[in-house]
């Protein structure tokens, strides 16, 4: 965990000047999970990779987006937000954008299936976005054999 809030460090302090308008608690990382530290992960190093702004750990953003992943496992059914839902968490925000996805197996899974999807893969990469959130739930009813669903919030 400590290497990953390096590695965030390093990558907010030296990759684009517009870092400044970043900011970053370390201490806050702690109060995220493992699964949404990787996927924080995993998200930047494609957006840094392109040239693009890092993107922050929101802690209401990922409260919201673990509610709907928890909500799609209640309703078996895989949808996205309405976006004034996610602006109610951010009222400020100007761009709002959604991921979901079921079925797969772990983070890199999933970042690599919307990268191949381009409404999914503009998100990601959105250079309005600074802010994200996951959600990650699985269903452990037998009949779905632990199939996660995942959802990905980004704000301004």
């Amino acid at each position: 965990m400590i290497l990953i809030a390096i590695l965030i460090i390093i990558l907010l302090s030296g990759c684009s000047n517009q870092s400044d308008d970043i900011t970053f608690n370390k201490n806050e990382i702690k109060s995220f999970s493992i699964e949404q530290e990787k996927l924080l992960e995993i998200h930047n190093k494609e957006r840094v990779s392109r040239g693009y702004v890092p993107l922050v750990l929101d802690k209401n953003l990922c409260e919201y987006a673990q509610k709907h992943s928890d909500n799609m496992v209640k309703n078996n059914s895989l949808y996205h937000s309405k976006m004034n839902d996610i602006r109610k968490v951010n009222p400020d925000t100007n761009w709002v954008g959604e991921n979901v996805a079921w079925g797969q197996e772990n983070e890199e899974a999933v970042v690599n299936a919307w990268m191949w999807s381009p409404g999914h893969r503009w998100n990601i990469l959105g250079s309005k976005y600074k802010k994200v959130g996951f959600g990650v739930s699985k269903d452990i009813r037998s009949s779905f054999n632990g199939k996660i669903y995942w959802c990905a919030v980004f704000t301004d």
